[in-house]
C-alpha cells in the first residue's frame, strides 16, 4: 500500500488507523490544536510517508496492529478510578490514541523493536494523565512480553508515584483474568508477575541498580535537578525497546533551569526539526505565544480532554476566580 492508498482508508475508515487520523485533522484545523501539536502530528505524517516510499531508505515503519493492540487492552481492562465514572470503561480519545498508537505502532523495520524510548508528553491538570499513565504502566508490565521486566511509576515525591501504583494495582484487582497471576506487595508499593516486577520510586529515595524494561515518571515539573533522570536513562540501556513515559504539567518550570524545562525545550527543536532525535516523542498540549488567554476557545490546546475529564464550565469558573 502507498502513502496515498493508506490517506484515502484512513479518511474513508476513521478506525482503520487513529493516530494517522488525529494528525490529519489537526493538520487540516478540524481539531484546535496548539503549535507544538500540529508539528508533532506533521511528524507523524512525514515519517509515515517516508516509510511507505519504497525510494526512501526510512528505517522505521508504523504498525497500526500494535497500536490497536493496546487501544483494545485498554477498552478491555483500564477502567476510571474516581468520581461518578469510578468502575466504568475509559474511552479513549483521538488525542490519546495519537500518543499511545505513537509509542506502540512505531518499530523498526529489521528488528521489529519499538522506535521511541523516550516520551514527553505536556498536558494541563485534570486531563487524565494518571489514568494514562497507569495503563500504559498495565500494559507494559503485563503484556509486553519482556522478560525479567522491571518496571516503574517514578516521581520526585513518594506520594506523587504511588498515585499511579495504586490506580494500576485497583485495575489488576478489578480484572480476576489479570489478579489470579499477580502478587501485591501494597505496603511496598511492588507488584509481581512472573519474574517480572512493578514498583513505585521517587527522588527522595536512593535508587541505584536498576534494570529498566518500562518508567512511567509523572510530575516532571518538580524535579530540581537530573539526578533522578539520569539514574533512569542509565537504568534502560541493557534492553532492547525500553520506555520512559514522561508526563507532566508545564508548572512553574518554564524560562528556568529545571530538567523539565531543559527537556521541553529540546522538545521544541525536536518538532521544528532543528534536533533531529527518532527515538525520542513529543507531545506538548499548550497554547500559543500571541494566544488570547482569554478566550475560551485557546483553551482547547493545552486542554485537549475539555468536556471528557475536565468541563469547560469547570475552567471558565476557574478563569474567573483566578481573574477576580
Amino acid at each position: 500500500m502507498n502513502y496515498n492508498e493508506y490517506i484515502q482508508n484512513v479518511r474513508s475508515d476513521p478506525s482503520f488507523c487513529p493516530t494517522t487520523l488525529y494528525s490529519l485533522k489537526v493538520i487540516d484545523k478540524s481539531i484546535n490544536a496548539g503549535e507544538s501539536v500540529l508539528k508533532a502530528c506533521e511528524r507523524h505524517i512525514r515519517d509515515l510517508e517516508k516509510s511507505l516510499d519504497e525510494n526512501q531508505d526510512y528505517e522505521y515503519k508504523f504498525d497500526k496492529k500494535r497500536a490497536q493492540h493496546i487501544y483494545s487492552f485498554f477498552d478491555r481492562f483500564v477502567k476510571h478510578q474516581k468520581g461518578e465514572l469510578a468502575g466504568k470503561p475509559v474511552t479513549l480519545e483521538l488525542w490519546q490514541k495519537f500518543i499511545l498508537g505513537s509509542l506502540m505502532g512505531w518499530i523498526d523495520k529489521e528488528t521489529g523493536a519499538r522506535r521511541f524510548t523516550i516520551s514527553y508528553t505536556q498536558i494541563a491538570r485534570k486531563n487524565g494523565k494518571s489514568l494514562l499513565s497507569s495503563g500504559l504502566s498495565l500494559y507494559m508490565f503485563m503484556i509486553d512480553k519482556e522478560q525479567g521486566a522491571e518496571c516503574y511509576c517514578a516521581s520526585t515525591k513518594r506520594d506523587t508515584a504511588k498515585i499511579v501504583f495504586m490506580d494500576t494495582m485497583r485495575m489488576i484487582k478489578a480484572a480476576p483474568v489479570l489478579r489470579k497471576h499477580t502478587r501485591i506487595q501494597e505496603s511496598l508499593s511492588t507488584i509481581h508477575y512472573k519474574n517480572s516486577v512493578f514498583k513505585a520510586l521517587s527522588a527522595d529515595k536512593g535508587q541505584d541498580g536498576l534494570n529498566i524494561h518500562f518508567v512511567s515518571y509523572d510530575e516532571f515539573h518538580l524535579e530540581k535537578t537530573r539526578e533522578m533522570y539520569d539514574v533512569l536513562v542509565s537504568g534502560m540501556q541493557a534492553r532492547k525497546q525500553p520506555l520512559m513515559f514522561i508526563i507532566t504539567t508545564a508548572g512553574e518550570s518554564r524560562g528556568g533551569t529545571s530538567p523539565c524545562y531543559e527537556t521541553y525545550e529540546y522538545c521544541k527543536q525536536i518538532l521544528n526539526n532543528i534536533s533531529p532525535n527518532e527515538n525520542m516523542f513529543c507531545y506538548i498540549a499548550e497554547m500559543d505565544e500571541n494566544d488570547d488567554v482569554h478566550d475560551s476557545s485557546n483553551w482547547f490546546k493545552s486542554n485537549p480532554n475539555i468536556n471528557v475529564s475536565i468541563s469547560l464550565k469547570a475552567l471558565k469558573q476557574a478563569y474567573v476566580r483566578a481573574r477576580d
